[in-house]
């Protein structure tokens, strides 16, 4: 009996609810964040997947490797319009809590070319996106909406008070916009011009969205293709089916003994 006594004594003291160290600490709070985390992300996933088939014209978007569901990189050409032939780079931050009412994604332009335009800050580059969603709301509005104010804003054609544009972010541009439209013009077309000239110059070495200039074989192969399609012109056919590919494979073979040749003289 005395043994059986000791036995419970020495069972109770090693059981869960016995024992004197301190019980594991409630994750469950950890647990929460987490799935709510995942969730947002995976909301955001759904939202890039639809940009692939629906995202507006000439406009373009990449994750980041660093941080692939807050941070994307992009660019938008431009097609027509005031700013036709302008290429701008930007940067997509969404917020943690992005997916939650009234959580704005931000859209900075890329330094030092930001685009001429009332919407866009003169300073930071940020497109002011309250202007026309001074409500964000995650059931609305997506990634898609973003990207579509942001291609609106290089086609604006008045700028009219009664809609909140005093609160743009470039007052200049506000102001010449509505009272000197020939210097208006001006300013947009040396931006363009700008943006063209700093195609190469990639701000950040994180950017996913990254120019690099043509190999020199391509070059020579482009000024051949250029150099046959006027001939093509000035005979009556402006197609290149007329071409065959024995030809495009010679200028080709041409464009890369070029290259050689002028990779022996610089050695």
């Amino acid at each position: 009996f005395s043994n059986f006594i000791m036995l419970k004594r020495i069972t109770t003291t090693l059981s869960p609810k016995g024992r004197n160290d301190q019980d594991p600490p409630d994750n469950s709070k950890g647990s929460k964040i987490d799935r709510v985390k995942a969730l947002k992300d995976y909301k955001i996933s759904i939202e890039y997947k639809h940009l692939k088939q629906h995202a507006p014209g000439g406009v373009y978007l990449i994750p980041s490797f660093d941080v692939p569901m807050r941070l994307f990189f992009g660019v938008i050409f431009l097609r027509r319009g005031l700013y036709t032939n302008g290429i701008f780079k930007f940067r997509v931050i969404l917020p943690e809590d992005y997916n939650d009412v009234d959580t704005f994604p931000r859209v900075f332009f890329d330094a030092p070319i930001f685009p001429y335009n009332p919407m866009v800050d003169e300073k930071t580059g940020e497109l002011n996106i309250k202007i026309s969603y001074p409500n964000w709301d995650p059931q609305k509005h997506y990634l898609i909406t973003l990207l579509t104010h942001l291609k609106k804003i290089f086609y604006v054609k008045s700028f009219d008070k009664d809609n909140n544009f005093e609160q743009c972010g470039n007052k200049e541009a506000l102001h010449l916009f509505n009272s000197n439209k020939k210097e208006y013009i001006a300013r947009v077309m040396k931006c363009v011009k700008e943006s063209q000239a700093r195609i190469y110059a990639n701000q950040s070495s994180r950017s996913t969205v990254v120019f690099k200039e043509d190999a020199l074989q391509y070059q020579i192969l482009r000024e051949m293709m250029e150099i046959k399609i006027k001939q093509q012109t000035l005979s009556g056919s402006s197609s290149l089916q007329h071409l065959s590919r024995s030809g495009i494979f010679d200028m080709v073979s041409d464009s890369m003994q070029g290259w050689n040749s002028t990779e022996g003289l610089d050695s």
